[in-house]
């Protein structure tokens, strides 16, 4: 009707997008590249501590497996790899979630799709996994022929089984946390980040060392 300008919704358009980068970067969304020393501690800091309690959890679970480690050290080797792997899923899954959110209008029911958008999510989670845990396992192979590697075929089972387990339920997450925060009437943004890369991080180790313990010995 002519009320607001071309260039307010533009500016407005662009002010939500960089709040949601914010957001998804673990940063407060009142952050701006002029923040003082004193500013930047507290915009910050919340999100790093929070970030820090999800790694404290993440080294508890793996000082809990504190014997299966030394049995067998090698295992120490892949912890950065599942990790990765799972927060990197998580990731890719939440801001797709985030982009659909942005492009349906307020009234459109996610119930209703968000079933079709699980199952897609983790059918390609799975076929992704299929060919993650394909590589990992050439890998163990390839270096099993030069170093020698104690029960190397188990071991690339446990990594393979792992790694399927981990990306189906870092995706699952990543695609359902946004919805679930919009529900509870949260910037679905917030979903990102820290808090994702956190709670994979604990689940990646924890289902690695439950399939290590239950295969592998």
């Amino acid at each position: 009707l002519g009320v607001i300008a071309p260039t307010e919704l533009t500016e407005f358009a662009r002010r939500e997008a960089e709040e949601d980068m914010l957001l998804m970067s673990g940063v407060s969304p009142d952050s701006t590249a002029f923040d003082s020393p004193v500013q930047i501690l507290r915009r910050r800091l919340p999100w790093l501590a929070t970030g820090l309690i999800g790694s404290a959890v993440a080294a508890t679970v793996i000082g809990s497996f504190e014997d299966t480690l030394a049995t067998a050290a090698i295992l120490a080797s892949f912890i950065p790899v599942v990790m990765a792997t799972a927060g990197n899923a998580g990731m890719q899954a939440a801001s797709v979630s985030l982009q659909e959110i942005a492009s349906v209008p307020e009234d459109a029911r996610f119930a209703a799709t968000l079933p079709g958008r699980v199952l897609r999510e983790l059918s390609g989670a799975l076929l992704n996994g299929g060919v993650l845990v394909s590589a990992v396992g050439l890998i163990v192979l390839a270096v099993s022929l030069v170093f020698p590697i104690d029960r190397s075929f188990w071991l690339g089972a446990t990594v393979a089984i792992s790694m399927t387990c981990v990306v189906l339920i870092a995706s699952l997450m990543g695609t359902v946390m946004p919805f679930a925060l919009r529900a509870l009437g949260r910037d679905p943004a917030a979903a990102t980040g820290i808090f994702i890369l956190g709670a994979n991080d604990v689940f990646g180790v924890l289902i690695y060392f439950t399939v290590a313990t239950l295969l592998y010995f």
